[in-house]
């Protein structure tokens, strides 16, 4: 018997990706459920929701992730990155229930200037940070099996992302400007999708259960990251480096959030692709 998977935010940038995956996982039954038949600002949809299903495993795929007007919706960020969230853990451990839930680099201050370990201690500096952290602890408090992923700097070919901004933008301009002083790295939706949905369909153990850190390979400013997109989609727009400081932006972004991606390679045995090969794959893909 297939083991029953209910994936929130089907619509999604990421939800997207999971459900693109699906044929390669017979093993797994997928159920998508997107925002009409629940609501994360009612929680009590959610469980109403967990109850009908009766999943082995949840994948939580649903975020308030608008960086800078979570400065202006501070309590609508923390209903829906923590309340909401507290209430599916609380419903996935009373119903033995696996959790799989996403966070983000934005956890952490950017401040190290070396890759960032599950250990490390967070300091988020905006509110989006701040209610992803929280969501974080009250997963972790629930008592609810559990499997976190922090990443960082998603794309995919489904939704709004930076690469196919860098595409569309590059096609009608001759020249970007994109910030040079923010180091991280890409992650392809599809391979982080991938990689948990693997997981799954081999068991998760107890011990397994817990932080996890994945982004691609290597090490990248936005700039690099827009030059990379120039060049694998034969675009000739030219990318000028600038200050973070010339775009005013309300939430402050880690200048350095390098995840460190040691403890999923070593409990997985896996390989992560760098990011400029899983850029190129997608790029070369026609998915644009």
């Amino acid at each position: 018997m297939a083991k029953r998977i209910l994936l929130l935010g089907a619509g999604g940038q990421l939800g997207q990706s999971f459900l693109a995956l699906a044929n390669h996982f017979p093993e797994l039954e997928f159920v998508s459920a997107n925002r009409s038949q629940f609501d994360f600002l009612q929680p009590d949809t959610i469980s109403a929701l967990l109850q009908e299903v009766k999943p082995a495993v949840c994948i939580n795929c649903v975020a308030y992730t608008a960086v800078d007007l979570a400065e202006d919706e501070p309590e609508k960020a923390q209903a829906i990155n923590v309340e909401a969230v507290q209430q599916l853990a609380a419903t996935c451990q009373n119903m033995g229930i696996l959790l799989v839930h996403f966070s983000t680099d934005y956890v952490f201050n950017g401040a190290r200037g070396e890759a960032y370990t599950e250990a490390d201690e967070t300091d988020p500096q905006s509110e989006y940070g701040r209610t992803k952290r929280d969501g974080e602890r009250v997963i972790q408090a629930s008592g609810a099996a559990h499997l976190i992923f922090r990443t960082s700097w998603l794309y995919s070919a489904f939704g709004k992302n930076f690469v196919k901004t860098m595409v569309h933008l590059g096609a009608d301009r001759e020249e970007l400007t994109v910030v040079d002083d923010q180091v991280g790295t890409p992650t392809y939706a599809a391979e982080l999708a991938n990689t948990v949905l693997a997981w799954l369909r081999d068991g998760v153990t107890p011990e397994q259960y817990g932080l996890y850190h994945y982004s691609n390979e290597g090490v990248a400013t936005w700039y690099d990251f827009a030059c990379a997109v120039m060049e694998y989609a034969n675009l000739s727009a030219r990318v000028i480096p600038v200050s973070s400081k010339v775009f005013q932006q309300k939430a402050k972004r880690p200048s350095f959030s390098l995840l460190a991606k040691n403890k999923i390679k070593n409990v997985r045995k896996i390989e992560i692709p760098h990011w400029r090969d899983s850029l190129r794959e997608y790029l070369h893909a026609g998915e644009d």
